[in-house]
């Protein structure tokens, strides 16, 4: 299983849902505004353009689990 996560918006709040394949639980961030979660997310060392089209990809789907992009250590620093 590789690591997964979603992104979704839900009660005015942008929320993203990850797991990653070495932690047990899964994770939630929530954001007051999409700019906010953009800027969150530049704390993984993945290209921003890839990071943009899994947030926008998770709008659209509606919280569809996706696989995270990037190498699972990027998505570690973040979820310090």
């Amino acid at each position: 299983m590789s690591s997964v996560g979603a992104v979704f918006q839900e009660d005015g709040l942008y929320k993203i849902v990850f797991k990653l394949q070495a932690e047990g639980w899964p994770q939630v961030r929530q954001f007051s505004s999409l700019e906010d979660m953009l800027n969150g997310l530049q704390a993984v060392n993945v290209p921003f353009d890839q990071v943009m089209d899994f947030v926008l990809a998770g709008l659209q789907s509606k919280g569809k689990l996706a696989p995270l992009p990037g190498h699972e250590a990027d998505w570690a620093q973040f979820a310090r």
